[in-house]
């Protein structure tokens, strides 16, 4: 099985992202309070990462052809 580089990268941040949520019990409130350079840098990664799972080939519907 080929595992997806993206796939390979996205589960140690959710990861982390999950550990910091439990810890701080407010994700919100800590990207409320992140700098300017923080947050744009944080949308970015998170519209990357979107655009990467939109990139990939998409596949026909596995019972078109009946």
């Amino acid at each position: 099985m080929n595992a997806h580089p993206l796939v390979a990268f996205l589960i140690p941040v959710f990861f982390v992202v999950h550990a910091v949520s439990y810890r701080t019990k407010d994700l919100s409130r800590v990207f409320a309070n992140l700098r300017t350079p923080a947050w744009a840098t944080s949308f970015a990664a998170g519209l990357l990462i979107l655009y990467l799972f939109a990139a990939g080939q998409q596949e026909s519907f596995i019972y078109f052809q009946f």
